[in-house]
């Protein structure tokens, strides 16, 4: 009797851990999913901002060109 009642602890002991584990990791993943979706939330800000300064500087370019075109 008390062999079975220390495997009975054993088993429980095993399986609470295994739930909270597995509440564990799945909390831990939600956090990942969230920061992932705002580091690709701010990679896009980011490339917005590169191709307006882009677009920016080769319309400074076209008027630095023309400019010239004017002066001389």
């Amino acid at each position: 009797m008390k062999r079975f009642m220390q495997w009975t602890a054993i088993v429980v002991a095993s399986a609470a851990g295994a739930a909270l584990s597995y509440r564990w990791l799945v909390a831990i993943r939600s956090r990942v999913e969230r920061g992932l979706e705002s580091v690709e939330r701010v990679a896009e800000d980011a490339r917005a901002a590169v191709a307006h300064t882009e677009e920016a500087l080769g319309r400074t370019a076209q008027t630095a060109r023309d400019i010239r075109r004017t002066i001389g």
